[in-house]
This record gives structure tokens, C-alpha cells and sequence, in this order.
């Protein structure tokens, strides 16, 4: 057996196999030369409950009645330190039934009780489990952290191709898919958690298409959870991938229609294909660049639901020495030379009233602040000859989710080649930019037009696409994408005000309101207002555009 070990992956995955207990004994010793040991209290993964415990008493210190002693602050301190010695990947691995022995333990240290004399307990150790801004002592409930690591375990176990997944699958996932599996009598106990957190960790697991590697009935990558539980009644195949289904890079919706109800075959025809030279992508949809996050996580399992922070709602907190107000004195007292004091409201008003400067001083620094207006003169520039400009735009109602791409193709001349007003649903105005600039660039592509300068009002996105990358998770993948159908291609990014970008704004906003994605392929066929701005940009009329100076705290 020892010479099976080669790395972590394996000493984890054999703690979760169905050993018999000499069976892991002898695994633990082999695994000491390598130090692949569990860092703290690791062996007693292998002993009872109550070795456990044990260890965790001298962990603490031999002599507990030393600490009962203590203040409560200081067993707080204490508590805390020993609490963050406990390794995390343990906590996970321990039963239930074990964490709340170990809680109760914790429990009787912060009330002071030992055993000899036992101290009453005022509140539930549940309810002092949450951190110090929602009236807890700052840990966490360890079933909760758990369980937030179970969430983090499934997820890997379903994203990752490593050794210990590899051994789960062949292990409980032979016949059926994992997203279906129910927890049956003998399976390990580090399964079982796992399984219980699997639900609502496969809601906040969203599934991006591009080769089509994703499970047709059990990924949820039409983002509206997975088809299985979306049509029940249907015969289900775990083995279906999402590729039997695509057809020239979209959906091949007469296979679809033989299989599907008609509801979730307009649901599925929606949805964009990516890059079929990637295999799918998954994202986690409770943070903004779609990373998965521990403290997401736990915001999901925990047992008590979020409370208000505590306010101090004192007539000097509000309008003196909380954050809020501080700010505030500050940035209009900064400027006239009036350092504000975290002192009771009464004394900051005598400071302003009873100024310490002369009121000449105090005047002229008055009209230094007053905003400085600057007019700027913008105008769309037409492209140089042998180029044509790609404006591009994307619009976003939060409220809704309804989004638009707006983009516009133009000649040297300033003639259209080419407008398109489309209407999607995305999550933020950056997605709404970055996808109006692929729908563009795919469309030129295509027809042939590889000498383009792109333009774009989002500084965000023109950088991105300078740097063929984003930081952003969601956005890489759509800026990765433009960048791969460019690499063909003459291009130059630039960045204009928006003044410059009317054209496209218009038919962005336009397709906001719209159902139907619109074409246009001569000024003509544009709206009323698509096409003012059209000959706007064509006879080089400039707009104004009133900026002011920053360096005052006034204007933004």
C-alpha cells in the first residue's frame, strides 16, 4: 500500500474509501516519510469521538480551570486562537455528531464552566456562532463550516478531473448521474454531507455551452436549472451530453423539439454557443467575476439567517462620529482648512461657527471651490482610407435583466456598410458592451471585413480587448472569444466619449424595447432617430460636451 501513495489526492481519497480501520492505520504510518499527515488532531480521522475530544483538551491547555478563570475577554481571545488551529479540511471530514460534542465543549469554556462547577448558560452557542457586527463573538458555527466546505468539495468534485473525483465517480456514480444520487445506507460519511449541500450548490453552478461537454439532463447550462427536474415526466439518459444537440454552432432545434417540450425549446434556442474549441465552463452565480467564494457559500448554508449590524443610533453617531457623518464633515470642511474631531455635534458646530482662521482666508478658499466648467468639442471621425470603423455599444436595465447591443459599420466616407439593433438578457452593462462588440466583429468577420477600427465608449471594455483578457470570469470568456475571431484581422481599438458613439447608443436602446433582432443595411431602413444621428456623424457636426474640472469635491 505504501508504495500505491504518490500524492494528496490519494491520502484524502483513501480517509473517504470503505477501509476496514487496520486498513487506514497502516495507510496513516506509510504515509508519515511523506508528510502527507493531516497537520492537526489528522490521525484521529481514524479513532473515535471521544479521542477527539480528548485532544482537543490538551489543545486548549492541560490545565482548564486556568483559563475558566480567565475574563470572558480574554477566553473570547482564546477561544478564537483554538477554534483557527482546528485544520479546516478536518472539520469537514468530522460527523455531525462530533462537531456539536466539540461545540458543546467550546460552549462550556466560554461560559466558564469546567468540571467541577458548571456556569448557566445565558444564550445558545448557536446564536454567538455569527461574526462580531451581527452580536456574535466572531467564529463560526462549525456544522455551518462544514457544510460550506462539503459545498466546496462538491463543486470541485464536479468541475475537477483529479485523482480523488476520479475515485468518488467510479465509486457512487457508475450507473446514474451524481446530480441525482441519494445517499444510501453504507456510503461514507463524507459523502453524505456532500450530497446535502448538492441542491443548492447546482443552483449557483451555471454551465457557459461552448463544446457542448455538459451533461444535457443534469448541468443547469440553460441556466434555469437542470432539464431533469425542469420536464420530470420525460425518460432521462445520465450519459447525454449537450454536443448530440448542437448543429453549425447553434441548437439544432428539430432534435431538440423531438425530445423537449415546446416551453424549454424556445428557453434553449436563446442561449449563445461559445468557442467549440473549449470545453464548457462553469460559474458561480453569487459573485460579480464568477469565482466561487467561501463566504458565498456559507451565506447559503448557514443555520442562522444574516442580521442587521448593530447601529449606533445616537444623535452624535448619526451627525458627528460615525463613518457616514465623518466622511461628510470632511469633505466639505477639508477644502476651507476645518479638520473635523470625532467630538459631540455641539462642539463641531462651535468649531465652524467660531472659526480659527481669518474670514478673508476663509472666503478665498470658498472661491476656489466653485466648479470650473470646460466645453469640449466632439465629433465621430471618419475612418482612415482602406479602414472601416466598427461602433458598438451595449445597454442594460437592471431592473428587468433586458439588454441591447447596438453597432454600426461605416466606410471611410462615413457611408453605412452595415447597423444592427439586437436584443439579449445579461447580468451587468459590461457584459451588454463586451457582447455588442463580439456580435460586430463576428458579423465583419464573416463578410470579409478584417482591416476594422473599433470603437467603444466603455474604457473598461476597450482595455480589455487591448489585452485580449479580463479579470472578470463571465467577461473573459466573451472577451477571449472576440479576440481569437480578430487574430486574423487588422485592428485598432479606440476610445470615444459618448457623444461620438450616438449611433450606436441609439440602436442599443432602441433594441431595449424591441423583440425582433433588426438589420439595416443602407441609412434608409434606420428609425427616425437612428438616422439623425447617422447624418450627424456622416457631416461631421460636433457635439458639445460640458465637463467639469475634478480637482473640486463638488462635481464628480
Amino acid at each position: 500500500m505504501k508504495n500505491a501513495i504518490g500524492n494528496q489526492d490519494i491520502c484524502i481519497s483513501a480517509i473517504y474509501a470503505k477501509c476496514t480501520t487496520a486498513e487506514r492505520r497502516d495507510l496513516w504510518e506509510s504515509l508519515e516519510e511523506d508528510n502527507l499527515k493531516l497537520p492537526i488532531l489528522g490521525s484521529l480521522v481514524l479513532t473515535s469521538p471521544g479521542a477527539i475530544i480528548e485532544a482537543l483538551e490538551r489543545e486548549f491547555g492541560r490545565d482548564w480551570i486556568e483559563f475558566v478563570s480567565r475574563s470572558m475577554g480574554s477566553r473570547i481571545q482564546e477561544l478564537l486562537l483554538q477554534r483557527s488551529s482546528i485544520a479546516s479540511y478536518l472539520s469537514s471530514l468530522l460527523p455531525k455528531g462530533t462537531l456539536k460534542l466539540i461545540e458543546k465543549h467550546l460552549a462550556n469554556f466560554f461560559w466558564g464552566s469546567s468540571q467541577d462547577h458548571k456556569n448557566y448558560h445565558w444564550s445558545s452557542w448557536v446564536n454567538h456562532s455569527v461574526p462580531c457586527d451581527e452580536e456574535g463573538i466572531g467564529t463560526k458555527n462549525m456544522i455551518d463550516f462544514s457544510n460550506t466546505l462539503a459545498m466546496k468539495r462538491w463543486r470541485r468534485f464536479r468541475t475537477s478531473n483529479s485523482l480523488w473525483a476520479n475515485i468518488v465517480r467510479n465509486k457512487y456514480c457508475i450507473r446514474s448521474h451524481v446530480v441525482g444520487k441519494k445517499w444510501a445506507l453504507g456510503d461514507s460519511h463524507a459523502w453524505k454531507p456532500m450530497l446535502q449541500v448538492s441542491e443548492e450548490a447546482e443552483k449557483h453552478m451555471l454551465w457557459q455551452v461552448n463544446f457542448g461537454t455538459s451533461f444535457f439532463w443534469w448541468d443547469n447550462w440553460t441556466y434555469k436549472g437542470p432539464l431533469a427536474h425542469q420536464a420530470p415526466e420525460l425518460a432521462k439518459s445520465s450519459k447525454l451530453l449537450v454536443k448530440q444537440f448542437i448543429k453549425q454552432g447553434r441548437g439544432d432545434l428539430d432534435k431538440l423539439r423531438r425530445t423537449l417540450p415546446n416551453h424549454l425549446c424556445e428557453i434553449i434556442r436563446k442561449i449563445e454557443i461559445g468557442n467549440p474549441e473549449k470545453e464548457d465552463q462553469v460559474s458561480w452565480d453569487l459573485t460579480e467575476n464568477g469565482n466561487y467564494s467561501n463566504k458565498t457559500a456559507w451565506n447559503l448554508v448557514r443555520s442562522i439567517t444574516a442580521k442587521q449590524p448593530l447601529i449606533n443610533k445616537t444623535l452624535n453617531h448619526v451627525f458627528s462620529q460615525g463613518a457616514a457623518a465623518s466622511n461628510i464633515w470632511n469633505q466639505f470642511g477639508a477644502p476651507l482648512g476645518i479638520k473635523h474631531s470625532h467630538l459631540p455635534i455641539r462642539h463641531v458646530i462651535n468649531s465652524w461657527w467660531l472659526l480659527t482662521f481669518p474670514w478673508k482666508d476663509f472666503c478665498h478658499n470658498l472661491v476656489k471651490l466653485q466648479p470650473v466648467s470646460r466645453i469640449l468639442v466632439v465629433c465621430w471621425n471618419k475612418p482612415e482610407s482602406g479602414y472601416l470603423k466598427l461602433n458598438t455599444d451595449g445597454s442594460f436595465n437592471k431592473s428587468n435583466g433586458k439588454a441591447g447591443l447596438g453597432g454600426a459599420l461605416r466606410d471611410e466616407n462615413g457611408q453605412l456598410v452595415k447597423a444592427s439593433s439586437i436584443p439579449i438578457q445579461c447580468t451587468n452593462h459590461n457584459i451588454a458592451e463586451a457582447r455588442a462588440a463580439l456580435y460586430g466583429v463576428n458579423w465583419s468577420i464573416q463578410n470579409g471585413h478584417t482591416n476594422l477600427v473599433i470603437e467603444l465608449d466603455s474604457m473598461v471594455i476597450t482595455e480589455m480587448l487591448k489585452d485580449k483578457k479580463a479579470g472578470n470570469f463571465r467577461l473573459n470568456r466573451i472577451i477571449e472569444e472576440t479576440s481569437d475571431k480578430l487574430k486574423h484581422a487588422t485592428v485598432k481599438f479606440t476610445h470615444c466619449y459618448r457623444e461620438a458613439n450616438q449611433l450606436a447608443d441609439w440602436l442599443a436602446k432602441m433594441a431595449m424595447n424591441s423583440h425582433d433582432n433588426n438589420i439595416y443595411l443602407s441609412d434608409q431602413e434606420h428609425s427616425n432617430g437612428a438616422k439623425g444621428s447617422f447624418l450627424l456623424d456622416k457631416r461631421q457636426v460636433p457635439s458639445m460636451r460640458s465637463k467639469f474640472d475634478k480637482a473640486n469635491f463638488f462635481v464628480s
